[in-house]
């Protein structure tokens, strides 16, 4: 079936750009606008890898980060993406389970070398 990723980002042009950048890896790829959507499509559905955004309408990335992990503990991994480049920031991300990091503005090869350390993991 391959590697499933669910892209978590408010933004569309966010989604459709990680979605392009994707997608000739040959990822099968589902999108969420928010993290009310993630959770529900993690309760159908299991994912390899979720590129979640940090500031999302319903919840916090942080808050949503907590939930995948009580639920999925870690059988997925996650990267957080986000405006914010603050050290601690990055830091409560990765002490609540993120396997990795990405600041926005981020060049679209960073997110793939990103998901291929993750993907050989596995």
């Amino acid at each position: 079936m391959g590697y499933k990723v669910l892209i978590v980002d408010d933004e569309k042009e966010m989604r459709n750009l990680l979605t392009v950048c994707l997608k000739p890896s040959g990822y099968h790829i589902e999108l969420a606008q928010t993290g009310f959507d993630a959770l529900q499509k993690l309760t159908v559905q299991k994912f390899n890898l979720i590129i979640l955004d940090m500031m999302t309408p319903t919840e916090a990335g942080f808050e949503i980060l907590r939930k995948i992990r009580e639920r999925n503990g870690n059988d997925v991994s996650i990267i957080m993406i986000a405006a914010l480049g603050e050290t601690e920031w990055i830091e409560e991300g990765l002490r609540l389970g993120a396997n990795d990091y990405i600041v926005k503005p981020f060049e679209p090869n960073e997110v793939i070398a990103k998901i291929y350390k993750l993907v050989k993991k596995h």
